[in-house]
């Protein structure tokens, strides 16, 4: 094998790794319902360590599945302050 085929193989073979790394981070990413969406917004239940870019997926999901309207009014104002400063979209019928 010359130097070129090694250099491929291994190549090919950290790309995969690395696609693999990818692939597990994302299943291990927790699935997005009420429960995790609310703990997310509040802080409570691993949601004081979300980043903007997961507190952000809370909130458009809250308000995509039209649930932000139905919780404690402080979740509905902060959703219009959120989609009022473009942060989040309203929901989509």
């Amino acid at each position: 094998m010359s130097k070129g085929d090694m250099k491929d193989v291994i190549k090919t073979q950290i790309n995969g790794e690395l696609e693999m790394e990818k692939l597990l981070a994302e299943a291990q990413k927790p699935v997005m319902d009420a429960f995790t969406a609310c703990s997310i917004c509040e802080g409570f239940c691993g949601g004081e360590t979300a980043t903007h870019e997961e507190r952000v997926e809370a909130w458009q999901f809250l308000i995509n599945t039209g649930q932000v309207w139905t919780l404690q009014g402080w979740y509905g104002r902060t959703a219009e302050h959120l989609i009022e400063q473009g942060i989040c979209t309203p929901r989509t019928q």
